[in-house]
Parts: structure tokens; sequence; C-alpha cells
């Protein structure tokens, strides 16, 4: 996209599309985080939410949410065996991200 804001504006038209899984224009989420912020809170009263991915860490997770604001979050390599997106999920990475986001639900 070469605006973000102007494809959000789009998107909204279409009910049928509930997520936009992006890294704000960066290539890690953590990069992006202003972006994310941006389109997190334009969407805070839509009925589309933003689902940010890339990059993302348990170890930097609770810091990212409190930076973005973001309310949905998308793993894949963190969460995997020895990190590699190609190997399975590993149980215990998994849930030391789902850990973390219970605590953040608690605050």
């Amino acid at each position: 996209m070469r605006d973000q804001f102007e494809a959000l504006e789009i998107l909204t038209r279409y009910p049928q599309i509930t997520d936009i899984l992006t890294s704000g224009a960066e290539n890690t989420a953590p990069k992006g985080a202003e972006r994310l912020a941006a389109l997190e809170q334009l969407t805070s009263e839509q009925s589309i939410s933003i689902l940010a991915g890339s990059g993302l860490t348990a170890d930097g997770l609770s810091d990212f949410i409190k930076q973005t604001g973001v309310r949905r979050v998308h793993f894949g390599s963190a969460v995997r065996e020895d990190g590699d997106a190609l190997k399975p999920i590993d149980p215990l990475r998994l849930q030391a991200v789902r850990n973390l986001l219970d605590q953040r639900k608690d605050h």
C-alpha cells in the first residue's frame, strides 16, 4: 500500500473484512509501532481490527502493546520450535505469550 490510511478507509466499506494483518508499513511490527498505534486508534470504533504481526516476541510484547494500544497480535516463528517458521508450534513459547496477554487483560 502506498497509503495505509487511505487503504483502511476503503476497507472499512466492506463488512466482510474483519482484520488487517500489518506491521505498520515496516519490516517488523516493533519498527512500525507508531503507524500501528495510529491505525489502531482509527479502528477502535470500527468493525475492522488491526492484527499486528511480524517480528513480535514474548520479551517485547508488553511494551509493544503499551506503546501501540493494539488489541490483537499475530505470532508466527516466535512461537515455533527454534524460532523456525517451518517447525511445529512450541507449546511453552505459546503459553508464555498467552500468559502475557492474559496479564494485560487483568489490568
